[in-house]
């Protein structure tokens, strides 16, 4: 990771800017991976004008979860990334167990000779299908997470709504717990920001085909947007009124700029509901 000095900082000002994560730099200077003008820097100094900083953030370490014979669908990977097809009726992680996506994915390093522990940078519902994205490198965690949280990652689901939705529209309103419910949510006053851009995509006879835009990353955030409109996604056991096979709702694209090759990177997972 080779970046240019643009304005005169101290090493430690340049690197808390990129990695966000004090632990990070510290244990990147113990393993001398940072090189100024190519000397390696264990401490801090000045960095001026046109000064080139280099980082090496590759590192191997070995599996920290059990892996899981599995068929894993791979959308994208490189030597910092991995993002996979999550199937339904799946979980992410699992402290208790070893049947969750995780393991697959450990098992996906393990037969690949791929030395990583798994990091999963965001989560999906279990009956949710579609794009989760795995960092491979650790001091690039705190990177995607705080990409995350300021939304430099565009993730872009697909659905089917109840009734007819003619408009592109803005769902602004708070979400929180249920009170009366454990794992359910509902729109309430002293919940947290939630934001959704709902865009009708087709009329699917009686149902609308949506795609959906998340500005923020509250859980079961669309099905309890959609379902606060009276548009409550098909097969929505805990928020909807009909009977499907499965949740109509799909996570089918990612678009970020990758925080190494600076890449436009879009990541499209298709879905035949």
């Amino acid at each position: 990771m080779k970046r240019q000095v643009i304005t005169v900082q101290t090493l430690y000002e340049f690197l808390i800017n990129i990695f966000h994560s004090k632990k990070n730099i510290y244990l990147m200077k113990q393993e001398k991976r940072i090189k100024v003008n190519d000397k390696i820097i264990t401490g801090n100094c000045l960095l001026t004008t046109n000064d080139f900083v280099n980082i090496d953030v590759l590192k191997d370490e070995e599996i920290n979860i059990q892996p899981v014979k599995s068929t894993l669908e791979i959308l994208y990977e490189d030597e910092y990334l991995l993002v996979v097809n999550k199937p339904l009726n799946l979980i992410i992680h699992d402290d208790q167990g070893t049947n969750a996506l995780d393991n697959y994915v450990a098992y996906y390093y393990l037969t690949t000779n791929q030395k990583h522990k798994v990091y999963h940078i965001h989560r999906l519902d279990k009956d949710t299908s579609g794009c989760i994205l795995y960092c491979k490198q650790p001091y690039l965690v705190p990177i995607f997470d705080d990409m995350l949280e300021k939304k430099k990652i565009q993730r872009t689901y697909v659905a089917i709504a109840e009734g007819i939705i003619k408009n592109k529209m803005t769902i602004n309103k708070p979400i929180g717990s249920d009170r009366h419910q454990n794992n359910r949510y509902v729109v309430s006053a002293k919940g947290k920001e939630a934001i959704t851009v709902i865009t009708p995509l087709k009329q699917l006879g009686s149902n609308t085909l949506i795609s959906c835009q998340l500005k923020t990353g509250r859980t079961h955030q669309i099905r309890v947007h959609l379902a606060y409109i009276n548009h409550p996604l098909i097969g929505d056991k805990i928020y909807g009124h009909t009977n499907a096979q499965r949740l109509m709702l799909h996570s089918y694209s990612l678009k970020f700029v990758h925080p190494i090759t600076e890449q436009a990177i879009n990541i499209i997972c298709p879905v035949d509901f």
